[in-house]
C-alpha cells in the first residue's frame, strides 16, 4: 500500500501523458461536474497492462479535498466485446458470401428462365411448322388425288386412241370398234 500510495497517476495509467490527465481533472477542480467517468489501462507492478473503468470525484467536506476514485478491472468484458466483434464479423462475412452466392444462383436461374423462353419459342415455331407441313400434305394430297385420276384417264384415253390408230394405220379397224371408242 505505501508503494502505492507513492504513485502518480501518470504511472499507474501509461496512455495518460501528465497534461491529458490534468485536463481530464480541470473540469472537477472547477466545479464544471461533479465527476468523471472513463476507461483507460492501468499499468501493473509487473508492467502488464489491463482494462478499467473508473468513476473519479472530488471528495467534499475533507481537507484536504481527495479524488475518490473506483475501479473496476473490464478484461472480462473487453474480451466478450472482442468476442462478439468477432462473431459480428465472422457473422457478416458469412451473410456477404451466402449473398454472393444467392446472387450467383440467382443468375443462373434467370439464365435457365431465359433458356426455356427461347427453347419454348423454337418449340412453339417448330410446331408452327410441322403444323403448316401437314396442312401442306393435306392440300398436296387433295390437289394430287384428282390430278392423278386425271393423269390415269388421259393415260388410258391415250392408250385407246393409240390402239385405234394402230387399228386404222394397219387397216383392222371395225365399225364397231370405232363406235366402242
Amino acid at each position: 500500500m505505501e508503494e502505492f500510495r507513492s504513485l502518480t497517476p501518470v504511472d499507474i495509467k501509461p496512455v495518460y501523458s501528465e497534461e491529458v490527465f490534468r485536463d481530464l481533472l480541470a473540469p472537477l477542480l472547477s466545479g464544471e461536474r461533479d465527476h468523471a467517468v472513463f476507461e483507460t489501462i492501468h499499468r501493473r507492478k509487473d508492467r502488464s497492462t489491463y482494462p478499467v473503468d473508473i468513476r473519479l470525484q472530488l471528495s467534499s467536506g475533507e481537507t484536504p479535498r481527495v479524488f475518490v476514485s473506483i475501479v473496476q478491472d473490464i478484461t472480462d468484458r473487453k474480451y466478450a466485446e472482442y468476442t462478439l466483434r468477432c462473431v459480428n464479423e465472422d457473422l457478416e462475412d458469412r451473410v456477404t458470401e451466402r449473398t454472393a452466392e444467392l446472387n450467383e444462383t440467382n443468375q443462373n436461374l434467370q439464365q435457365t428462365l431465359e433458356t426455356l423462353k427461347q427453347t419454348q419459342t423454337h418449340l412453339i415455331q417448330s410446331e408452327k411448322m410441322a403444323s403448316l407441313g401437314e396442312l401442306v400434305a393435306g392440300v398436296a394430297h387433295e390437289i394430287n388425288t384428282p390430278i392423278r385420276i386425271g393423269v390415269t384417264a388421259a393415260s388410258h384415253l391415250s392408250e385407246i386412241a393409240d390402239n385405234l390408230q394402230r387399228a386404222y394405220d394397219a387397216g383392222e379397224m371395225t365399225r364397231d370398234a370405232f363406235e366402242y371408242f
